[in-house]
């Protein structure tokens, strides 16, 4: 007998049987949740929760755009601030007071023309090119002083005499 089960259960009408009642089940179970969906205070409180959701993801907008907002802002104060360290002093604003041998170095480069650091160097008794170049360096920064490069080597030419010197 029991080998007819088995045969009965691997037959298509058993397969067909139980596919039909587990099919039967699912459409019972689909049915009640249509006529739950059906029900007008299920629409409402969809409709409520998606207002909700709604309010709450336009608050979250809001607070993101204002901060965005502060971020530009703060950006730009930062970009004047740094904006206004690299360019040339004015002359009819108070000048960075300089130390007397960056003075030194200003009116040399004014008076022989475009000098390297190895000419500053020398000039200056530096132990080492990199001290001259970098206080060159911060010299030009602040503007007293204008970059120009011929080859490897980097001259720096007074901002008054900077046209003469245009041919190195």
């Amino acid at each position: 007998m029991a080998q007819e089960e088995k045969d009965f259960e691997n037959t298509l009408d058993y397969k067909v049987a139980n596919f039909k009642k587990e099919a039967n089940q699912e459409i019972a179970e689909l049915e009640k949740e249509i006529a739950k969906l059906r029900d007008p205070t299920v629409h409402s409180a969809l409709m409520y929760l998606s207002v909700k959701e709604r309010e709450n993801t336009n608050r979250l907008l809001k607070n993101i755009y204002a901060r965005l907002d502060q971020l530009e802002d703060r950006l730009k104060q930062m970009e004047q601030k740094l904006g206004s360290v690299g360019t040339v002093p004015s002359q009819s604003g108070p000048a960075l007071l300089l130390s007397s041998i960056d003075q030194k170095i200003i009116d040399y480069i004014k008076k022989n023309g475009p000098s390297s650091a190895e000419t500053i160097q020398k000039e200056f008794s530096y132990k080492g090119r990199n001290a001259a170049s970098a206080r060159l360096n911060k010299l030009a920064t602040f503007g007293y002083l204008v970059k120009q490069r011929a080859g490897k080597v980097i001259y720096y030419a007074h901002p008054d005499n900077s046209e003469k010197s245009e041919a190195i």
